[in-house]
């Protein structure tokens, strides 16, 4: 059972929105590469967010958090992974405005894609959060209490395809000039490169 359901989607919404990650990572692909990439991008992220919420559905995420070598395994991962990122921003060369419009190839895409799902799914900290915050508004005593999870999960999902597309549609605008200035779009790919070491140091010595 779901109790607190307005209290609920507040909180949620609130930690959505403050910058992390999914937010930064959905932001560097707007401003580089365009509404296109960020949309794909932003369908990844929601995929991780669902596997997130399945595990915690199930009661698996309260075990990897409890199983140190799991949970250890998934935070070297993620570090790791976030230090990828990092190179691969500072190393993206700053396109003409004309070159990072076109039609992206299905294989780029679907990098993309995967590149959301496993930002968000190698995130640590998401399965902390599910399985600290969701118990709050939900009985735990309730033979049902799967259904809560998933009813809550749903919840935070699309209220993160909300802020996701209000973001992409804001940075979208602002890239459409950006990208045409070179020097300006390295700086930016140079500066999303360094908050995703950053990030990604953080997670390691967590």
């Amino acid at each position: 059972m779901v109790y607190n359901l307005g209290f609920f989607t507040v909180s949620a919404f609130i930690f959505i929105i403050t910058p992390g990650l999914d937010t930064l990572f959905i932001a560097n692909k707007a401003i580089s590469e365009g509404k296109r990439v960020a949309i794909i991008a932003a369908l990844g992220i929601c995929v991780g967010l669902g596997f997130h919420i399945a595990l915690a559905a199930w009661g698996i995420a309260g075990l990897i958090a409890k199983t140190p070598v799991a949970y250890n395994g998934i935070k070297v991962f993620g570090g790791l992974y976030l230090l990828y990122l990092a190179f691969q921003a500072a190393r993206t060369p700053a396109l003409k405005n004309s070159e990072q419009n076109s039609e992206k190839p299905l294989a780029k895409q679907k990098n993309i894609f995967f590149q959301g799902v496993f930002t968000n799914i190698s995130n640590p900290k998401v399965i902390l959060f599910f399985i600290a915050f969701f118990p709050q508004f939900l009985k735990l005593e309730d033979p049902n209490v799967g259904m809560g999870f998933l009813q809550l999960g749903l919840i935070y999902v699309g209220l993160s395809v909300l802020w996701l597309i209000v973001l992409i549609q804001a940075l979208s605008a602002f890239s459409d000039k950006l990208l045409q200035d070179a020097k300006k779009m390295k700086m930016v790919n140079v500066f999303s490169g360094v908050s995703f070491a950053i990030l990604g140091v953080n997670v390691l010595l967590s």
